[in-house]
């Protein structure tokens, strides 16, 4: 509980804001730091190219298959 003090207010900020990095996603492709998922959703649509996120999700499929699809 807050006692009302400043140093109270700024410490509680202080830990929101650092939980709120910890909860934060990146950009496959770019390394973009969003908010939340639905931040990097968007950002991937109207940041990359469809065939950046296409050959993006052939790589980690073909990775998991352990064979590459050919070009």
């Amino acid at each position: 509980m807050s006692t009302g003090s400043p140093s109270d207010d700024e410490s509680a900020r202080t830990q929101a804001t650092l939980e709120s990095r910890d909860r934060s996603i990146e950009c496959p492709l770019c390394q973009l730091t969003g908010e939340s998922p639905d931040h990097v959703y968007r950002h991937l649509q109207v940041g990359h190219r469809k065939s950046a996120i296409a050959d993006a999700l052939v790589a980690v499929v073909s990775a998991r298959e352990g064979a590459s699809l050919p070009e």
